[in-house]
């Protein structure tokens, strides 16, 4: 089979041609030859031929000899030697003629087809001299495998783990920040920066991805076949800007373009939602605190204080004030609890709370109402009052002296079987009270103090020790902490006997048949103290003290201040100091770093999406680029040259010179442009290799949305050229790459003039 045809091979063109200028029929001078006066003007002369032997020294083949090309001579004038005829110079418009087609021949247009390392196919014997296997083409890095699956992966890697990552955050109540970091403005930045760099990093490597994309769609377009102009050789989306070019996209049916741009646009969302991530709040938050000491556990501390009463006093005192002024617990102390009082880790702010388990004193006062007995036996005399409750009574009797009278005493419990044996400093005791306004009325409260030794938790305010919360655990036990002192709180007494603050057994001091006078003032003192603090606070409430002689309510204002008086009592005189470690926890409102809610939600869903049709757009756009073979980055001048250049594509443009862009589309109005596949140079329609360019088959998918001709989804690739190709059954290589779409010599229908 010849490698070529001569130029004479079309038979009409043989039988029209002047004898003069068939082959062989002798030489004859071609510049005056009459047979030249017949040609058109800028047809070309064929060239003068003569036959010579075969050199001596050569063997004779037995194979046919190809013929010989037709060449042209032109003239050796020094003028520009056209391309194709004498009168056409370079990139010119050609003047009318009659043009003789060389057709190559049937073997020079089957083209083999091998895979390259990417798993595409390219053609053998093109695209340079070396074996098409051997060529690596050109592809944009942010399109190639290795580039965007890690970058997939990464995006939602990262979206898992900031959902994680929130998870953590909400069991933990967000993570420490030391203190020197809770004001530092480097710091803050720090919680902005990196999350920003990180989330740009993402906007970065996409943007590119978008851009080459964009760069890459006219190539596609022509390589697809049959591309208009305005969608191939005019395109240029990456001059548009990002917030409008996804619409000129549509327009074209370009929808990878398109939705490559609305990724872009969605992945500006990054940077904002990056910067919100991580944030500092004040929340209330327990630590582990340090391991502190205890000042006093559980004992009786009988020390001089506790004998010259000045606990006793103290203690009434404050709670007398307590009424008036409203002072509140002293620290350690809480409603009916004495607390065992411990040093607290102050340094670690001014506002927090102190958890610890620990023991307690619990005072109840018991206090009841009773009825009293008044007598007097003459008129205008003293009054006689008695009262009694339980085995225990009192009497006592009052002179008018003041409006309203008060005092307190230690009952007399002859009948009571518990309470007979008891020292006078446990016994009950009772609160009286008596006035004459409006008439003569009086009025005792009984009150049996006792005191229990419990396990408690406790909340401890950091800066003043005052009890904010305590739950009582139940009794002390053996293997309770703190009581190894406690045992000589009731030694000797039943199990809840407790000092009730006003009997005493006082010391007598040597040489003296009387206690200590200042130490009986002080007890004197208290006796007024205490039931004068209880009336006051019975005048405090709603129709005063009055209304209390006349229901005869005191029991209540009794019970609330002898409460305080035995719990004061209780923190000085069954404590005593000593010093154990106790476990402490720290609450207290620090800042600490969490994760926004918000913030992560909305980014974890950007970065699926993105992953999601980032995906979809690779997958895709691969397939639509898969006939691309560059050899070289296409983009730069060069580069055009090369693709463009020496073509009548080339000389079409050329031919608008240098005019508006109008006339550059009117030029190209109406054509259709390809990509010759064995080349990579782009031809237009009716050019010499537009048929064998790559062509899409009938309702072969131009763009992702489109259905095939038989109506089915527009994923689904047909064959390139149907049934009846002539490389195959299918019209494809067993690579699958498309072979030519026309038999020998026959006109591709509707393509066009050739």
């Amino acid at each position: 089979m010849q490698d070529m045809t001569n130029a004479t091979v079309d038979s009409s063109r043989e039988r029209h041609r002047p004898p003069s200028l068939v082959p062989g029929a002798g030489p004859r001078s071609s510049s005056h030859s009459p047979a030249m006066a017949s040609l058109p003007p800028g047809a070309m002369a064929p060239a003068s031929t003569s036959h010579s032997p075969p050199h001596s020294a050569r063997p004779q083949s037995n194979r046919e000899s190809p013929l010989t090309p037709v060449r042209a001579e032109y003239p050796r004038n020094g003028t520009t030697t056209p391309p194709a005829t004498p009168s056409q110079h370079l990139l010119s418009e050609q003047v009318p003629h009659i043009q003789y087609a060389s057709y190559p021949s049937t073997d020079a247009r089957k083209i083999s087809y091998t895979s390259t390392k990417d798993g595409s196919s390219s053609p053998n014997g093109v695209l340079g001299s070396k074996d098409a296997k051997d060529k690596i083409f050109w592809t944009p890095t942010p399109l190639k495998p290795w580039f965007w699956i890690p970058l997939i992966l990464a995006m939602v890697g990262i979206a898992v783990g900031l959902e994680v990552a929130l998870s953590e955050c909400k069991k933990r109540n967000g993570w420490t920040v030391s203190q020197s970091n809770q004001t530092s403005t480097g710091f803050r930045y720090a919680l902005t920066l990196p999350p920003v760099i990180v989330s740009m990093v993402f906007v970065a490597l996409w943007a590119w991805t978008d851009i080459e994309i964009k760069k890459m769609q006219p190539y596609v377009e022509l390589v697809q076949g049959d591309a208009p102009p305005k969608k191939s050789l005019l395109l240029d989306y990456t001059r548009i800007n990002n917030f409008f070019v996804w619409i000129s996209a549509m327009r074209n049916a370009h929808w990878l373009v398109a939705l490559a741009s609305l990724m872009v646009l969605m992945s500006l969302s990054f940077q904002p939602l990056s910067a919100s991530l991580l944030n500092l709040r004040d929340v209330w938050y327990t630590d582990p605190g340090p391991t502190m000491q205890t000042n006093a556990t559980l004992g009786l501390n009988e020390d001089a204080n506790f004998e010259d009463l000045t606990y006793f006093l103290t203690s009434s005192s404050y709670a007398s004030a307590n009424v008036l002024f409203n002072v509140g617990n002293p620290p350690f102390v809480w409603g009916q609890y004495a607390v065992t009082p411990f040093t607290l880790p102050t340094e670690l702010g001014n506002n927090g709370t102190v958890h610890a388990n620990t023991t307690a004193v619990k005072s109840e006062p018991n206090c009841q109402v009773v009825t009293v007995r008044m007598d007097q036996p003459v008129s205008g005399g003293p009054w006689f009052n008695t009262a009694s409750l339980s085995g225990c009574s009192v009497a006592w009797n009052v002179t008018r002296v003041s409006p309203t009278l008060f005092g307190s005493e230690v009952l007399s419990c002859e009948d009571s079987d518990d309470l007979r044996d008891l020292p006078e400093q446990f016994r009950p005791v009772v609160f009286w009270f008596f006035t004459y306004v409006p008439e003569a009325m009086s009025s005792a409260s009984f009150c049996f103090p006792r005191i229990q030794l419990v396990d408690v938790s406790v909340s401890v305010n950091l800066v003043n020790g005052k009890v904010t919360a305590l739950t009582e655990r139940g009794p002390i036990s053996s293997s309770s902490n703190f009581t190894q002192f406690a045992g000589n709180i009731t030694s000797g007494l039943p199990k809840d006997a407790g000092y009730n603050g006003l009997g005493f057994d006082l010391p007598i001091p040597e040489n003296s048949s009387e206690p200590n006078p200042f130490v009986l003032e002080r007890r004197r003192s208290i006796g007024l103290q205490m039931p004068g603090a209880v009336l006051q606070l019975a005048s405090q409430r709603e129709g005063g003290e009055v209304e209390a002689f006349l229901q005869n309510d005191f029991a209540e204002p009794a019970s609330r201040v002898y409460q305080m008086y035995l719990n004061l009592v209780a923190s000085k005189v069954y404590f005593l100091k000593n010093q154990e470690d106790i476990y402490q926890e720290v609450s207290m409102f620090r800042k600490r770093l969490f994760l926004s809610d918000a913030a992560v939600h909305l980014l974890t869903v950007a970065l699926l999406i993105l992953a999601l049709f980032g995906t979809l757009i690779h997958l895709l756009h691969r397939h639509d680029r898969r006939q691309l073979r560059f050899l070289h980055q296409p983009g730069t001048i060069a580069s055009a040259v090369s693709i463009a250049g020496h073509t009548n594509t080339s000389a079409l443009i050329a031919k608008a010179g240098h005019t508006e862009e109008e006339e550059m589309r009117a030029v190209l109005q109406d054509r259709k442009f390809r990509i010759d596949p064995r080349t990579m140079r782009i031809v237009m329609e009716g050019e010499d290799g537009y048929e064998y360019a790559a062509s899409p088959a009938p309702g072969r998918r131009r763009s992702i949305w489109r259905t095939n001709g038989d109506g089915k989804g527009g994923l689904k690739r047909r064959t390139w050229l149907g049934e009846g190709g002539v490389f195959g059954d299918k019209g494809e290589t067993p690579s699958g790459l498309p072979r030519s779409p026309l038999p020998e010599r026959t006109p591709r229908e509707g393509a066009g003039r050739v």
